[in-house]
């Protein structure tokens, strides 16, 4: 019985067990072993000899890149001892410098060009910074001055005789005026009034119940109501027909798909379980106009818009809505899954911190969930939900971040982006380690990005997206110069928030566009 590949063993009585008295090594085995042993002394002696010292600086001996042992220790020999000090002064020079050295001569260059930059860029940046610092002592300066203007007055009013008390009057109220729509922050609210959800009979927006319109388009999908039988004199009217349909059951409506001829006013009404049916066919040669039935109502926030409109003096003449104070408003995107949740918890915490310290300029903090339902984080971190392109993410899908541009550009539009000037829009898995700095509040059309080294400036695929863009969209300016993408992300990125008002569509539409 063979019991290991040196070791034999001869049957014995009994239980068969081997008998120890009888085990031994054999001639043939023992001259095998003997020669594996020669082999592994071999290969560490030859290791050995491979990985000294004076073995590596040999091999790259001579070589421009690698300023290697052999080197330091002749420069030493080929000086002479005659040189003294200095030449070994120059030795530890490029003992210190040795990192650089090993760069090509073009890359030294690179590195140089790169350090200019930055130098450049840092002089700029501490000069911006110095204008802040002076802006917000002029301001401080300003808030002196309107108090005691203000405690004077009131001096005076209490002094004033009855003819005039209304001159004083009037002034003070000027002052308070001033001083209200100053360029001060505002203190941090954690749950404004802007995070309610409107009401369901108050929704600014009437045809949210029918979703998004599809003019020449064609939806399939199981008949619930014939067409002909079913005449609606207008897309709307056929939305509200497949609304007014019922239900199977609790989970499911009778309609979720209409379809509406403009000629003959036929009105078909289908059913298609997916909440974001692809059409059977589109273009211009397609009469038919669709859409598609939430399969929940809608939910809906106050916008800039009806806020305009209600302080505006007419149709025509809408007054805009004063300019935000000038702070910082936090800005972080969830699909509210558990994993998600528990790192956004971490992120708020650091974020109420920094938040409370002295001076600082952040001042709102709003988690913008994109998903069906309302999630555990609802009352606990400040949140506002929108609905998603992909209702699947509530459970599971292959790339949920696909619904944050959409509802980043639909908060956008809400009375919630006026609370700030500025936003930082963050992730999940980001947190603060100190409080946001003056300088990061640049002025419009100017904005601070972090910069990912992954991203390929010249990717093709995003080349032929933004020329299709282009294309189709002939009225934008296309920028000069060869193509190249911007290395930056959406996070983490603080940026004015009247930019983000008028890029955030645009950033919706070319993740469309890059995703088909």
């Amino acid at each position: 019985q063979t019991l290991h590949p040196f070791l034999h063993a001869h049957p014995t009585r009994g239980n068969m067990a081997p008998d120890r008295r009888h085990i031994g090594l054999s001639s043939t085995n023992t001259t095998v072993l003997g020669g594996v042993v020669c082999l592994v002394l071999m290969a560490v002696y030859q290791a050995v000899k491979e990985t000294h010292p004076d073995t590596l600086a040999q091999r790259h001996h001579g070589t421009s890149d690698f300023l290697s042992r052999h080197e330091h220790d002749t420069s030493y020999r080929r000086a002479g001892a005659g040189a003294g000090a200095g030449n070994r002064a120059v030795s530890t020079f490029r003992d210190a410098m040795d990192p650089f050295y090993r760069y090509t001569p073009r890359q030294q260059a690179d590195l140089t060009r790169q350090l200019s930059t930055t130098q450049e860029e840092l002089r700029e940046s501490q000069q911006h910074s110095k204008s802040l610092t002076d802006a917000l002592a002029a301001a401080h300066a300003r808030e002196e001055q309107v108090a005691n203007e203000a405690a004077g007055l009131r001096n005076k009013l209490a002094a004033a005789k009855p003819e005039e008390v209304e001159d004083v009057v009037e002034a003070e109220d000027e002052i308070a005026a001033e001083d209200e729509h100053g360029a001060h922050a505002p203190d941090f609210v954690e749950f404004p009034e802007s995070l309610r959800p409107l009401p369901a009979d108050e929704s600014e927006d009437g045809g949210a119940m029918c979703g998004d319109t599809h003019p020449a388009t064609e939806f399939w999908g199981e008949v619930v109501r014939d067409g002909s039988k079913n005449i609606q004199a207008s897309a709307g009217k056929c939305c509200e027909s497949c609304r007014q349909s019922g239900r199977v059951d609790k989970t499911r409506r009778a309609c979720t798909v209409w379809v509406w001829h403009p000629t003959s006013h036929e009105c078909w009404l289908k059913f298609d379980d997916d909440p974001n049916p692809k059409p059977h066919d589109h273009g211009a040669h397609v009469p038919w106009t669709s859409g598609v039935v939430p399969k929940r109502p809608p939910i809906s926030y106050r916008t800039i818009d009806s806020v305009a409109a209600r302080t505006g003096s007419g149709i025509d003449k809408r007054a805009a809505p004063p300019p935000p104070p000038t702070c910082l408003h936090t800005v972080l995107s969830s699909s509210g899954n558990a994993y998600m949740n528990w790192q956004t918890r971490v992120m708020y915490a650091t974020y109420l911190k920094y938040a409370a310290a002295p001076g600082s300029v952040m001042k709102a903090f709003t988690r913008v969930l994109h998903r069906g339902k309302d999630d555990e984080l609802m009352m606990e971190i400040p949140t506002m939900r929108f609905e998603p392109n992909q209702g699947k993410c509530d459970t599971w899908c292959d790339y949920p971040v696909a619904d944050r541009s959409l509802a980043i550009a639909q908060w956008s539009k809400t009375t919630d982006s006026m609370r700030c000037s500025h936003v930082m829009m963050v992730e999940t898995d980001y947190i603060y380690i100190k409080t946001a700095p003056l300088s990061v509040l640049l002025p419009p059309g100017q904005a601070v990005g972090f910069k990912y080294g992954y991203i390929s400036p010249y990717e093709s695929n995003m080349k032929g997206v933004l020329e299709s863009y282009y294309a189709d969209n002939p009225d934008v300016e296309k920028p000069p110069g060869p193509f190249k993408l911007p290395q930056t992300g959406n996070a983490p990125s603080c940026l004015n928030v009247g930019d983000l008002r008028r890029g955030g569509p645009l950033w919706a539409e070319v993740l469309g566009r890059t995703q088909r």
